[in-house]
């Protein structure tokens, strides 16, 4: 467990900041320098051979993240009304979002896991609490790209990039910093065709042949998973090159008529 080091005094979860309780702050109880989370630990799965020193590597997972913060309302003394409000705030069996004033262009999504003791003078104290992220990592927010291509035709496609922004390795595809997007997809009435090429990913193309028209298709390339609109099934339609995008700056063409919205949540260690 890592004590989250804070330059700032505040942070907030679930989408309430530390300060909606008569500014509760971040407090350290020892001097000097403390660590900061980038990510959770290495897990090498691994085998040995009889006779053989060298292990046969598998594969390597990642576990969540796991970090501790003390606070304290420090002047204010830990009323029961005060207790129950900050408890209530902190309960969630459910993981909620957690962002430090340090650094809100980040997250992660977590639960407070510990059992929340109270270390007082039986009026002014502080609390240590223990939270474990459902990533191995950090998350950007959530960045939604919207990119008309009502004009794009096969002779002649619309281009745009979509820079992602990811530096953690994919758990699948280890080699490369790949990205799978939530995809939705507005066909229009002069087609019933999807092609999208990523040319920085050795032209991949992804597409659907021979979808009604004025369909809208949300695709979650990660899971992965197709829904339509009008609850057809279009998997038989598509060519089963899930939608993804490589590192950095990504050039994408579209060479049908429709309206694309991209939606991203990139993993980083930062």
């Amino acid at each position: 467990m890592i004590l989250l080091s804070f330059s700032s005094l505040g942070f907030s979860f679930d989408g309430i900041h530390s300060s909606s309780f008569d500014n509760i702050s971040v407090v350290r109880i020892d001097s000097g320098m403390f660590p900061t989370p980038i990510g959770g630990a290495k897990e090498i799965k691994s085998d040995k051979v009889a006779y053989r020193d060298r292990t046969y590597h598998y594969r390597t997972d990642l576990t969540a993240m796991e970090f501790s913060i003390i606070i304290s309302p420090l002047e204010l003394t830990w009323t029961n009304d005060y207790r129950y409000q900050v408890f209530k705030w902190l309960g969630s069996r459910e993981p909620k979002e957690f962002k430090t004033d340090d650094h809100t262009g980040k997250l992660c999504y977590c639960v407070c896991v510990n059992a929340m003791e109270l270390v007082t003078n039986c009026t002014q104290g502080y609390i240590e609490l223990q939270f474990e992220a459902t990533t191995p990592y950090w998350l950007t927010e959530v960045k939604t790209l919207i990119k008309d291509c009502t004009l794009a035709n096969a002779s002649t496609p619309i281009s745009f990039d979509i820079y992602n922004e990811s530096n953690v390795l994919h758990p699948k595809y280890s080699h490369d910093y790949y990205y799978f997007p939530k995809l939705y997809i507005d066909l229009q009435s002069n087609a019933t065709n999807v092609k999208l090429i990523n040319t920085s990913d050795g032209n991949r193309e992804f597409n659907f042949t021979g979808l009604t028209a004025n369909e809208s298709i949300y695709i979650d390339n990660e899971l992965p998973q197709i829904e339509t609109d009008s609850g057809e099934i279009v998997l038989t339609k598509f060519n089963k090159h899930w939608f993804r995008l490589t590192y950095g700056q990504n050039i994408i063409t579209c060479h049908y008529p429709c309206k694309l919205k991209f939606v991203c949540q990139y993993p980083i260690y930062n």
